[in-house]
């Protein structure tokens, strides 16, 4: 029964109404207790045994199903898991997602192959999105598996799987099973177009684990099935690539023609073209490799590599004047990463090649300028610093990749960071689960954790109001058999009692019972109220922050830098305090409103009632008990008055049994409840515990590389002193490029001069000597 949130049976609502209406008739029957009733009260006594019987069978029969493992309860948690699998997959929320998938094919009773497929599909995309690639894989391959069996009709979930394998075949242990699958995968009956998918993911996933034979052959299969022109050229350029493997040039060449002839997607024409320019370089053909070069199209993803690579090839064939315009376009569209430090480097030596000897100077200063940078900004924030942080680290890396090699320690302690934050990141989204299991749990009903215990609730609610009518029906058969042995005062106690019995179906005595349940949920809707005001502040203050920031952004004045950022950190730490206080005060009102959710239950207002209307007639039969036997004259009455007795006694023992399970019940449930509060509270205490090792790992890091920045430093100092010395030397090459070019240009002046001379020399002479023929002697 229930009077609370839930909603009552039919059946429990038509034992109340019986109940009611044999109240109406033995309010009659006290009036006049000549009234005639359907049997004798022999009979009347005979049947109520009989269903006592039957009531004590029924009792222990449910209470012994109640404890056995059933199909139906099973399924109905994994239905309610696999709903709720996919609401997190869909939020993306993997470790939640994990959780409810297990839970869905753990209870799961009825083969359901779809669902399987999907549930493993779903498996694998959330350890993959935890970083788990081995359980990824796992999953990936039990869906295999089960496809060779099933039978489906939508294959984007298959090609799907096979495409994310391919990048994760190389975490794969056991390569004898990913050929196994592979090969069973390729021998099933397929739709063409499927088919060659099919074929092309395998060979790529094989190509991964080194079976160049078996995916040749299978990409063979690929060319000739009749499809895709695209998936076509995408196969011939991967046997372009296992023919480069085996060292088969020529046949690797003849693969990649086939490839731009064909009419496929210019992603794969242009890698075609990167991979037979590589070819013709190898081979000694740098002017057919330019050519190839010169085919790719800039859009292309492959123009990088082919920029980058055309500028040592243009370098070969002396063409330094072309090698140096594809050193500036590459620094134009890709100014980051190691590739731009060396363009960096050698664009000085092109500058000089050219003859330009301005741009060379240029390069140079614009090179030492950022050196200096460079060097100013290790004195000003790692000289005194007696640890790193991950911040710092990063900064440094930022600032010096273009630039400079990067040590060892750095690149080693980087990637410890990165590990660092990826346990964090991890340690973070399992914090989250948990926050935000207790908060769904915190917001569901009973029906929501053991949808038997609604089924339980309601098989003891029907079973009191049963049991209840049966102890009604005694007293009234009693009532009418000793009608004359009863005292007046024994007839007021026995109406005060009935009237009392009357009572508890009253509205007030179900408002009171309402009332125990509404008192939690008054509780829990303040503590709500207050977060929720709590909330508001933390919207108030989270946007005069931002406000802060975009106001900070804006302002170029440095002096008020200094005075906006202390601020802007006072103000973020205040915010993030707030935050952890809403966070932790949901979670405590979460908790506690689980806590209660046993008393909100329907068996509380079953237990509530039956124990206050069992008490009204064990007072009754109290009553009657002590005129029973008094003054018997036959032996009919003698018989009548130890059936009712043994009636009695039976309906206490019932009476009994039935409350030990409504308090059994009651028991799981606060049991089943408790032990989920404990779960995760030694999950959030596991998290605070790995949390604070990350961190104290973190902080050792900081200090180790703290300890060793004097020599991190002195490895920088060095690299820019390498880097700084082999700048004097091109400058004082440049120098000296200029002193010749100056000496030549001097040199070509004097013989111009000198040229010039001559000829007015000779000139003049010619001058002269006409003049001394026309002159006379």
């Amino acid at each position: 029964m229930n009077f609370c949130l839930h909603r009552r049976s039919l059946r429990s609502l038509i034992g109340r109404a019986l109940l009611v209406i044999c109240l109406a008739v033995g309010s009659q029957a006290s009036a006049s207790h000549a009234s005639t009733y359907i049997d004798e009260p022999e009979t009347e006594l005979a049947l109520i045994k009989t269903s006592l019987d039957q009531w004590l069978l029924k009792l222990n029969a449910e209470d012994k199903l109640n404890h056995e493992f059933g199909i139906g309860p099973q399924n109905d948690a994994a239905e309610r898991a696999w709903a709720n699998a996919n609401e997190f997959f869909g939020r993306k929320e993997w470790t939640s997602s994990v959780r409810e998938l297990n839970n869905f094919l753990n209870q799961l009773q009825v083969p359901d192959g779809e669902r399987f497929l999907r549930a493993q599909y779903m498996l694998g995309i959330a350890y993959e999105g935890l970083q788990f690639r081995e359980k990824s894989i796992k999953a990936y391959f039990r869906y295999l598996a089960a496809t060779l069996t099933a039978k489906q009709e939508r294959f984007e979930e298959l090609l799907d799987v096979l495409r994310r394998l391919v990048p994760l075949v190389s975490s794969i242990a056991s390569k004898k099973e990913l050929r196994q699958q592979l090969a069973a995968l390729t021998s099933l009956e397929l739709p063409p177009a499927i088919r060659a998918l099919v074929f092309y993911y395998a060979s790529k996933a094989a190509i991964g684990v080194g079976d160049y034979a078996v995916a040749e052959e299978w990409l063979k299969q690929l060319i000739q099935v009749d499809g895709d022109a695209v998936l076509k050229a995408r196969a011939m350029y991967l046997l372009g690539v296992i023919a480069i493997q085996g060292q088969k040039s020529d046949a690797a060449s003849e693969f990649f023609g086939k490839v731009i002839a064909l009419p496929g997607d210019d992603e794969t024409r242009d890698l075609a073209r990167l991979a037979l320019a590589r070819l013709a370089f190898k081979a000694r053909k740098s002017t057919l490799a330019l050519r190839h070069y010169d085919t790719i199209a800039p859009e292309a993803a492959s123009f990088k590599d082919a920029t980058f690579e055309s500028i040592y090839v243009l370098m070969d064939v002396k063409r330094e004047q072309e090698a140096r315009v594809k050193s500036l376009l590459y620094l134009s569209r890709w100014p980051e990463g190691p590739e731009a430090m060396q363009v960096r480097i050698l664009l000085p030596y092109l500058d000089m090649r050219v003859g330009d000897l301005a741009a060379a100077q240029s390069s140079i200063a614009e090179a030492d300028k950022r050196l200096q940078d460079i060097k100013t900004w290790l004195q000003r924030h790692l000289a005194n610093e007696s640890s790193v942080t991950q911040t710092t680290l990063e900064d440094l890396t930022t600032l010096t990749g273009a630039q400079l090699a990067v040590p060892t320690t750095v690149q080693r302690a980087t990637q410890l960071y990165v590990r660092l934050a990826e346990l964090s990141r991890r340690l973070s989204d399992i914090r989250g689960s948990v926050r935000n299991t207790l908060y769904t749990v915190g917001r569901a009903k009973i029906v929501h954790f053991r949808p038997f215990w609604l089924k339980r609730s309601t098989q003891l609610d029907d079973a009191s109001m049963e049991l209840l009518q049966l102890g009604h029906r005694l007293i009234e058969t009693e009532r009418r058999l000793y009608a004359s042995k009863l005292s007046r005062i024994d007839q007021q106690r026995l109406d005060a009692s009935f009237a009392r019995r009357a009572s508890l179906l009253g509205a007030a005595a179900k408002g009171h019972r309402q009332a125990h349940s509404w008192e939690d949920f008054t509780v829990t809707s303040d503590m709500t109220l207050r977060l929720a005001s709590v909330s508001s502040k933390l919207a108030g203050m989270q946007a005069e922050l931002a406000s802060v920031r975009y106001v900070h952004l804006l302002r170029d004045n440095a002096g008020d830098k200094g005075s906006d950022t202390a601020r802007i950190e006072e103000h973020s730490e205040k915010v993030k305090k707030l935050q952890d206080f809403v966070s932790r005060g949901l979670e405590a009102v979460r908790r506690y409103r689980t806590s209660q959710i046993a008393d909100d239950a329907p068996h509380i207002a079953t237990m509530m009632f039956f124990q206050s209307y069992a008490g009204a007639m064990i007072e009754e039969e109290l009553i009657l008990s002590r005129v029973r036997g008094v003054g018997t004259k036959t032996s009919h009455e003698r018989l009548n008055a130890e059936d009712a007795s043994g009636a009695w006694a039976q309906w206490r023992f019932l009476a009994s049994m039935l409350f030990d399970q409504l308090s059994a019940l009651d028991r799981d449930m606060r049991a089943k409840m408790g032990g989920l509060i404990t779960e995760l509270d030694l999950e959030e205490n596991s998290f605070d515990l790995s949390d604070a090792k990350v961190a104290t790992l973190s902080r050792m890091l900081s200090d180790q590389l703290g300890q060793s920045m004097a020599a991190i430093l002195n490895q920088y100092q060095t690299a820019i002193d390498e880097r700084f010395a082999r700048h004097q030397k091109i400058r004082g090459d440049l120098d000296y490029l200029k002193f010749l070019k100056t000496r030549d240009d001097n040199q070509k002046l004097q013989d111009q001069y000198n040229l010039e001379q001559q000829i007015l020399r000779d000139n003049l002479l010619g001058l002269q000597q006409g003049a001394l023929w026309q002159w006379p002697n």
